[in-house]
């Protein structure tokens, strides 16, 4: 005789039923799970999120990040510079410059006084060269630099050798103040190297103001007919009277 079973009892099956379902799927499903991670292993992959790191290489290349990714630091590159410098040196010669010198013979001639109607050129002419004027014994009363008395020295060759056809000339000197015959002495001795001293007197300075004096001493040689110049000298003094 069945047993008819109420409510209750179908509703405990039907629980009991469903309570062998899940534990056979959690069965089955860890066994899936041990077997992917058996082949994970196998294959040496890591899994995500391990934080396992793998060993760097024998080259000494960078630790390879998780996730199986492998990065590898790229060769260093040499860089090779080469500088070639080239210096070109030019030659210079040295240039050599020869000069030839130039001898130039300058010749001075002698300056002749031209004649005047009291002068005679003859060969005895000489230039200012062989002798000079000097103004001497000046006297300055008021220290200002002009003098109201003064003298003369005068260095000369006084020889006249051959000017005259009957002797050898008579010479003298004659004294000029701003082109002004003032007086003239006695004839002179005849000498190579004559050191004469003639004394200005006040009467041949009454004529002049006060101011600069160009002074001129002529050697002179006395003639029958016209007497010539030999020989000329000039200075300059400042004058005042007293």
């Amino acid at each position: 005789m069945s047993r008819r079973r109420g409510p209750r009892g179908r509703q405990r099956d039907t629980t009991s039923n469903q309570s062998q379902r899940i534990l056979q799927a959690v069965l089955i499903g860890a066994g899936i799970l041990f077997l992917l991670i058996g082949a994970v292993i196998a294959a040496g992959i890591n899994l995500p999120g391990t934080g396992a790191l793998s060993d760097a290489d024998d080259s000494g290349g960078a630790a390879t990040p998780s996730g199986g990714e492998q990065t590898s630091a790229p060769p260093p590159t040499e860089t090779t510079t080469e500088t070639t410098t080239q210096q070109s040196t030019e030659a210079t010669q040295p240039t050599t410059t020869q000069s030839t010198p130039t001898q130039t013979q300058t010749q001075t001639p002698t300056s002749t006084p031209s004649p005047s109607p009291t002068q005679t050129t003859t060969e005895a002419t000489r230039t200012a060269t062989s002798g000079g004027l000097s103004i001497i014994n000046t006297v300055d009363g008021n220290g200002n630099g002009f003098v109201s008395d003064f003298d003369l020295e005068i260095r000369a060759d006084t020889r006249l050798e051959g000017t005259d056809t009957l002797g050898d000339g008579n010479p003298y000197f004659i004294v000029e103040i701003n082109d002004k015959e003032v007086g003239q002495t006695e004839e002179l001795d005849q000498t190579a190297n004559g050191v004469f001293t003639i004394d200005i007197t006040p009467s041949m300075l009454q004529q002049y103001e006060r101011g600069q004096l160009q002074v001129t001493v002529q050697l002179m040689d006395e003639d029958p007919g016209q007497d010539e110049q030999i020989d000329s000298w000039t200075q300059t003094v400042n004058y005042e009277p007293e």
